[in-house]
């Protein structure tokens, strides 16, 4: 009887460690995949910050085309 307890025991033991093991590997996956989305994020944020400087550009020579034809 105390050997079935023991052996039980152990088998929840195993399984608790497999669970951890799963949660860990989960949680690895997870780590990779926010570092992608970081990757990529900062890749959009460069992009937008391009964009912006084009169009303030734009903006200052329609800006400046305007005021020479008040002129």
């Amino acid at each position: 009887m105390f050997e079935i307890v023991i052996a039980v025991g152990i088998i929840i033991f195993l399984l608790n460690i497999l669970q951890l093991l799963s949660a860990y590997k989960r949680k690895r996956e997870a780590q990779h995949r926010v570092k992608e989305l970081d990757i990529k994020v900062e890749a959009i944020k460069a992009e937008l910050e391009k964009e912006k400087i084009r169009l303030q550009s734009e903006l200052q020579n329609t800006v400046k085309k305007f005021q020479e034809k008040r002129s």
